[in-house]
C-alpha cells in the first residue's frame, strides 16, 4: 500500500527513460560514466513511504490538571506528558504498533522513562491494555524563556517522524533594563501623585510597563526594580536586602535581555559576590540603585537615595531632583560589583546628582 503513492512518480521516470531509449543517438559506453546521460539515478528504497503520513499521536489532556501538558523545569514531579493514538487499534484484530521516542533538543530536555521503563520505545497493544504512553521528561535549559519543546515519535509502520509539542514552565528568571524610551528618570521619581510617594511602586510599575522588555520573555512574569528604598518609615514601602520585598530569590539563575545572557546564580542569601565576574557587560548606561557594593543600603539617604524631606520632617527616598543631593548608581558596563554600586578610584560610591536621568534594572519574579 505504501508504494501506491509513488506510482505516478515512477511512471514519469519510466516514461523519461523510454523516450531517450527510443532515440537513435549513439551512447558512449565509457566505463567511468553512467550509460544514461542526464538521467537522475534514484535508489528505489527511497521511494518507500513517500507521501505516507505517520500514524498520528495526540497529547492526553487530563481533566482538572492545573497546567495540562506543561513540563516544569528541574522538577521530579508533574513532569510527564501522556500520548495516545488518534485512532485506537482494534482489540479484536491483534494489532500492535511500536513507537520510538526522542526530543527535538536533548541538550535541554531529555526523556527519563516511558511507562516506567528506561527504554525509549513503547508498544501500543490493546491485548495488554497498553493504550497510553506516559513519558517522563527532565527540562534544564539555559534561558528564562518558556518555549515549546517537542517529542519526536517514529512509528514502526511508516517510519515517518512526527512532532508532538508541549509547553514548559521555566524556573529561571529574566532581567532587563527599563529606559523610559531612552529618557531615563531623575532622582525624584517617587513623587508620582498616583503612587503616594512610593518609589518602589513607581519603579516596579515602570519595569512592568516598559517597552524595553524583550518580547520573548514569559508574558506572565512580573518584575521588580533593583533599588534600595528605606524611606518613608512605612515598612510596607521599603526595599532592601535587610528589609523586605527584595527582588532576587535564593539559589536562582538569572538571564539578561533578549539574547538571554547569563547574569548570575544567586546564593542562599539572595545576592551574588561577583566571583567570578560576569562573562559579559549588560550595556553602557547607569542605573539608580542606592546600594553599596555589599548589596546593603548606605547610612546617609541624602547621599545614596535622593532623599528629600517631607512635611513631617522625615526623609523620603527618591523624592528630589536637587543638584545638592545625590543617589548611588550602578554601571551596566561593569562585570563586577560596580554593576550595582559604581565606585570612584578612591573606592567610594560614585554619587550622582539627583537631577541626572538614569535607568532601572528590572528583575523577574
Amino acid at each position: 500500500m505504501y508504494y501506491a503513492h509513488s506510482l505516478p512518480f515512477l511512471f514519469l521516470i519510466v516514461s523519461f527513460a523510454s523516450i531517450h531509449c527510443n532515440k537513435a543517438d549513439s551512447i558512449d559506453f565509457d566505463s567511468s560514466k553512467s550509460p544514461v546521460t542526464g538521467a537522475i539515478m534514484i535508489d528505489p528504497t527511497l521511494l518507500i513511504g513517500i507521501g505516507t503520513p505517520a500514524v498520528p499521536l495526540q497529547l492526553v489532556d487530563f481533566p482538572g490538571a492545573a497546567a495540562p501538558n506543561t513540563v516544569p523545569e528541574r522538577s521530579a514531579t508533574s513532569n510527564t506528558v501522556t500520548l495516545e493514538l488518534v485512532t485506537p487499534l482494534n482489540p479484536d484484530a491483534a494489532e500492535t504498533i511500536t513507537f520510538t521516542f526522542s526530543t527535538n533538543h536533548p541538550g535541554s530536555i531529555e526523556i527519563r522513562s516511558i511507562a516506567g521503563s528506561n527504554d525509549n520505545t513503547y508498544t501500543f497493544d490493546p491485548s495488554l491494555q497498553a493504550y497510553q504512553a506516559t513519558i517522563s521528561l527532565y527540562l534544564d535549559d539555559a534561558d528564562c524563556i518558556e518555549q515549546k519543546y517537542s517529542i519526536i515519535a517514529i512509528d514502526s509502520i511508516t517510519n515517518v517522524p512526527q512532532l508532538i509539542s508541549f509547553d514548559t514552565k521555566d524556573s529561571d528568571k529574566c532581567a532587563f533594563v527599563a529606559t523610559n524610551d531612552a529618557k531615563g528618570w531623575q532622582g525624584n521619581f517617587a513623587l508620582d501623585g498616583k503612587l503616594n510617594d512610593d518609589a518602589r511602586g513607581f519603579a516596579d510599575a515602570a519595569c512592568n510597563s516598559s517597552s524595553s522588555k524583550p518580547g520573548n520573555f514569559p508574558s506572565t512574569m512580573t518584575y521588580k526594580a533593583l533599588l534600595s528604598v528605606t524611606g518613608p518609615s512605612n515598612g510596607a514601602k521599603t526595599r532592601g536586602i535587610q528589609y523586605n520585598d527584595w527582588p532576587f530569590a535564593a539559589s536562582t539563575n538569572y538571564y539578561f535581555g533578549a539574547q538571554n545572557k547569563k547574569l548570575f546564580t544567586t546564593d542562599s542569601g539572595r545576592t551574588y559576590n561577583f566571583n567570578p565576574e560576569l562573562s559579559q557587560a549588560l550595556g553602557s548606561s547607569l542605573i539608580w540603585t542606592g546600594l553599596l557594593s555589599t548589596w546593603s543600603d548606605a547610612t546617609s539617604k541624602i547621599l545614596s537615595e535622593c532623599a528629600g524631606t517631607n512635611q513631617a520632617g522625615g526623609l523620603v527616598s527618591w523624592s528630589t531632583n536637587s543638584v545638592s543631593i545625590s543617589g548611588i548608581v550602578g554601571n551596566l558596563a561593569s562585570t563586577d560589583s560596580n554593576l550595582i554600586s559604581k565606585q570612584t578610584t578612591l573606592g567610594l560610591p560614585d554619587y550622582n546628582l539627583c537631577n541626572k536621568f538614569r535607568y532601572f534594572l528590572c528583575i523577574g519574579q
